[in-house]
């Protein structure tokens, strides 16, 4: 059976940042990727997208931090919720043990280990942004020149990524538009890393 959907192939990429959502949640232990399968089935994808002179924008989330964590740690509703229905004597501490808890969700659970076994894998070139809409990733993907990678951190450290934002793509392009998301291309088995915008 076929069906008559464009993919990334039937799309002008040349010159345009092109944002793919990835599924790079990897199994990690102890700091290493115990299996790199879902970053190995995003390359046709990255690899296309790099020859055909598109500026590449990767994003992925991985795992489920405890705490939302943008530039500046911050406990989430329910963390909140649960410190203040402790007696006033305990709380102080315990909001210093969540941001502890906050504090190395952020270092477990960083892309920055998906962006060295991504440059093992390309043979280099793939740029980490500390952030994923903040002024490290907005620096670098302005500098992006046609054929460029640059990864995001992790989607989930920044709150607009769980509430569905309609303006946090647009905010990862540092573009002020998105395009339609076509279904992925045929030369990638992974369901989670077709084109999502272009600009």
């Amino acid at each position: 059976m076929t069906y008559n959907k464009k993919t990334i192939e039937d799309i002008d990429v040349s010159g345009k940042k092109v944002l793919v959502r990835c599924d790079f949640n990897v199994p990690v232990k102890d700091g290493v990727i115990t299996s790199d399968k879902r970053i190995v089935e995003a390359l046709p994808t990255i690899r296309y997208l790099k020859a055909h002179g598109a500026m590449v924008i990767l994003c992925s989330h991985m795992g489920k931090p405890h705490n939302v964590l943008d530039e500046k740690l911050k406990l989430n509703k329910k963390e909140i919720a649960k410190i203040e229905a402790l007696p006033a004597e305990e709380q102080e501490a315990a909001r210093a043990a969540a941001l502890e808890k906050a504090a190395k969700d952020r270092k477990k659970l960083s892309l920055s280990i998906v962006a060295d076994k991504l440059n093992e894998l390309l043979g280099g070139g793939v740029v980490f942004a500390t952030d994923t809409v903040g002024a490290d990733a907005q620096a670098k993907v302005a500098a992006m020149k046609p054929g460029d990678i640059v990864l995001l951190e992790n989607t989930r450290f920044t709150a607009a990524e769980e509430k569905n934002d309609p303006e946090f793509s647009s905010m990862m392009l540092s573009a002020p538009r998105t395009a339609p998301t076509p279904p992925p291309p045929a030369s990638c088995s992974m369901p989670v890393c077709p084109l999502s915008a272009a600009t």
